[in-house]
């Protein structure tokens, strides 16, 4: 029988509607963030600890790219003056 901590046991949710909702890997609650670009200590809903996942700075990393890239291509403005 599957338990909740067991990733088999939840309903199949798509990788990226999971990371753009922020969705605990758990429970699925969206409860992963606690702003733009920081993670959440915990889930409120289900309490899994976050700290034990290693995230390093890819938020960060991920939104300058984004940013640089949308801004090389013309889809919002390059404020950075390059």
């Amino acid at each position: 029988m599957a338990t909740q901590d067991d990733p088999a046991s939840s309903a199949a949710v798509p990788l990226l509607r999971a990371a753009v909702k922020g969705m605990c890997p758990r429970c699925s609650a969206p409860a992963l963030f606690a702003g733009p670009v920081r993670f959440a200590p915990s889930c409120r809903p289900c309490g899994l600890d976050y700290g034990q996942f290693n995230v390093g700075d890819g938020p960060a990393a991920f939104l300058t790219l984004e940013y640089r890239n949308r801004a090389r291509e013309g889809r919002i403005a390059d404020k950075t003056g390059s």
